[in-house]
C-alpha cells in the first residue's frame, strides 16, 4: 500500500510536492491509495501513481462511506500479472453507509492492464460517486475490460460518475473476452464531458456505450467512436430496459463485427428477446459506417425495437453485410415492434444481406 487509511472514521491529509507514489508486490495484491470504514483521505501535490501486483491491484480505492480527494499532475498506472486490475474504484458494499466518493483532479492517463484477468479504468458499486477530471483511460485485459463502469446491486443505492476527459481518449481492449467503453447498469447515472476518441476492441462482444436497467448515460465527445469485435457482436451504442443514452458530437462512428451482427445505434431488441424500452439520442454525427463481415450476419445503422426510441441527426449512413440466403439484414434505419424513429439524415447506403434496405418501419412503429 502507498497510503492506507482504513481505521473506523479515520482521517489522512497528505501534502506532496510533485513526487510519485510507487507500489509493487511480486507475490500478492497491491493498492496505491486505500480508504475504508467511513474514513477520509486527502492527497495533494501528487505526481504519478504507479501500482503493480501479482494478484488483484488497484490504483485508488474508496470503501464504504468514505471520502477520497486526490489532486495530482501525472498518470495513474495499474497492472496485475495474475488477477483483476482497477484504476479508480468507489465501492460501497455497506447498505447503511453514506455515499462513497472519490474526487480526482489534474490526473493524466489512467492506464490499467490485467495480463491474466479483468480490468476496469473506473468502477463504482452501489451508493458511490466518482467525479473530477482525467486526461484519458487506457484499459487492456485478457478477460473482460471496461473503461468506465457504474453498477448497483442494492435497491435505492445507485452509482454516479461525473467526469471531464479534457479532450482525452478512452481506449479499451480485451484479447479474449468482451469489452465496453462506458457502461451504466442498474440506475446508474454517468455524465462524461469533453471526450476525444472512444475506441473499443474485443475478441468477443464489443460495445462503445452500454446503458441498461433504468440507467442514464450522457456523453459529449469531439472525435470518433470506433468499435471492433473479432468473434462476437459489435455495438456503437446499446440501450435497453428503460434506459437512455445521449451521445453528442461524435464525428465518425465505425462499427465492425468480423463474426457477428453489427449495430451503430441499438435501442431495445427483436421480437425474440426481452430487451425493451431503450432510448438513444444522438447529435452531430457526420458518418456512421457499420459492417458485418461473416456470412449470414446483419448490419444495422440505427435500430429500435420493442417499444424503443431512436432520435437524432446523422449526415451519412453506410451499412454493409455479406449477401445472404437467410434472414440477414443490411439496413440503414430499422424501426420495429411499436417503436419510434425520428432521424435526420442526408444519405443512406445499404449493401448485402438477404435484402438491403435504406429504411424499415415495421409492426406498429412510427418513423
Amino acid at each position: 500500500h502507498g497510503i492506507f487509511n482504513v481505521g473506523s472514521n479515520g482521517s489522512a491529509d497528505v501534502k506532496m510536492t510533485g513526487g510519485d507514489i510507487k507500489v509493487t508486490s511480486a507475490n500478492n495484491s497491491a493498492e496505491g491509495i486505500t480508504t475504508d470504514n467511513a474514513s477520509s483521505t486527502s492527497v495533494s501535490g501528487l505526481g504519478n501513481l504507479s501500482v503493480s501486483g501479482k494478484n488483484e491491484s488497484k490504483g485508488i480505492y474508496g470503501g464504504y462511506g468514505t471520502t477520497t480527494a486526490i489532486a495530482m499532475s501525472g498518470d495513474v498506472t495499474v497492472s496485475s500479472t495474475n488477477g483483476d486490475a482497477y484504476g479508480l474504484e468507489a465501492n460501497n458494499g455497506d447498505s447503511n453507509a453514506a455515499k462513497s466518493t472519490i474526487n480526482i483532479t489534474g490526473a493524466q492517463i489512467v492506464d490499467v492492464t490485467a495480463s491474466n484477468g479483468s480490468a476496469k479504468g473506473l468502477y463504482t458499486y452501489n451508493n458511490a460517486l466518482v467525479s473530477g477530471d482525467v486526461a484519458g483511460f487506457k484499459v487492456q485485459a485478457s478477460g473482460e475490460a471496461a473503461g468506465i463502469e457504474s453498477y448497483a446491486y442494492d435497491a435505492g443505492r445507485y452509482g454516479t460518475v461525473n467526469l471531464s476527459l479534457k479532450s482525452g481518449d478512452i481506449s479499451v481492449v480485451s484479447s479474449n473476452d468482451k469489452a465496453t467503453g462506458i457502461y451504466g447498469n442498474q440506475r446508474a447515472t454517468i455524465d462524461i464531458n469533453d471526450l476525444g476518441n472512444l475506441t473499443v476492441s474485443a475478441d468477443k462482444t464489443a460495445t462503445g456505450i452500454w446503458s441498461v436497467e433504468s440507467s442514464n448515460v450522457d456523453v459529449a465527445m469531439s472525435k470518433d467512436l470506433t468499435v471492433t469485435s473479432t468473434n462476437g457482436a459489435a455495438y456503437g451504442v446499446n440501450t435497453y430496459y428503460n434506459s437512455t443514452t445521449t451521445l453528442n458530437g461524435a464525428k465518425n462512428i465505425k462499427v465492425t463485427a468480423a463474426s457477428g451482427d453489427a449495430y451503430g445505434f441499438k435501442a431495445g431488441g427483436s421480437k425474440l428477446d426481452t430487451e425493451t424500452n431503450g432510448t438513444n439520442i444522438f447529435t452531430g454525427v457526420e458518418n456512421l459506417t457499420v459492417t458485418a463481415v461473416s456470412q449470414d450476419t446483419s448490419a444495422y445503422g440505427v435500430f429500435a425495437g420493442n417499444s424503443s426510441t431512436a432520435s437524432g441527426d446523422i449526415e451519412n449512413i453506410v451499412v454493409k453485410a455479406p449477401d445472404s440466403n437467410k434472414s440477414a439484414q443490411a439496413a440503414g434505419i430499422y424501426i420495429t415492434n411499436a417503436s419510434s424513429g425520428d432521424v435526420v439524415v442526408k444519405t443512406i447506403t445499404a449493401e448485402g444481406g438477404y435484402g438491403a434496405s435504406a429504411i424499415n418501419s415495421l409492426d406498429g412503429s412510427k418513423t
